[in-house]
């Protein structure tokens, strides 16, 4: 190998390693809280995902009881890089209703995520088939959804979406 393919070679990763340190110092702290119909969602996955053609990576969290996020891109809760994203929401359950028809399943399984410890992988199809997303389906997809912010951001970021009635 030549010299020179070496020293483009050894250039190209310096390259890429300056551009992932640069990456971390434009993160920015991303918080705020998501609700349906007005309530405060606990344990709905965020996800900002990048406009096509942006230089950022996904970020996403999880709601607590109070429906508060912190996006995180690395790791929890760092933030998200500058740039314009998609946003999806999506929290999947079953119904409460629903349960008394997977009577098969072990361990007493509670209405937000079955127990599948001990189950059949039947019995786990049969639990799945009743899982539902709380969410208007159109917010689970960055192709259909119809949220879109800008990081940074001016202020904490309020997701209220209106359910389909």
């Amino acid at each position: 190998m030549s010299v020179c393919l070496k020293y483009n070679k050894a250039l190209a990763a310096l390259a890429l390693l300056a551009a992932l340190g640069c990456g971390q110092n434009n993160m920015v702290p991303v918080k705020g809280t998501v609700t349906l119909d007005g309530q405060p969602i606990e344990g709905a996955l965020v996800k900002f995902i990048p406009k096509p053609g942006a230089a950022s990576h996904e970020a996403t969290a999880v709601t607590d009881a109070s429906g508060n996020f912190s996006l995180g891109t690395l790791k929890d809760g760092d933030g998200a890089w500058r740039g314009v994203y998609k946003v999806c929401v999506q929290k999947i359950m079953i119904d409460p209703a629903d349960m008394s028809k997977i009577p098969d399943l072990p361990g007493g399984a509670d209405p937000s995520s079955p127990k599948t410890e001990g189950a059949s992988r039947a019995q786990v199809m049969r639990a799945m088939k009743y899982k539902k997303n709380i969410f208007p389906k159109e917010y689970m997809n960055a192709d259909t959804t119809p949220l879109e912010k800008t990081v940074p951001t001016d202020g904490p970021v309020l997701i209220d979406i209106k359910s389909k009635r």
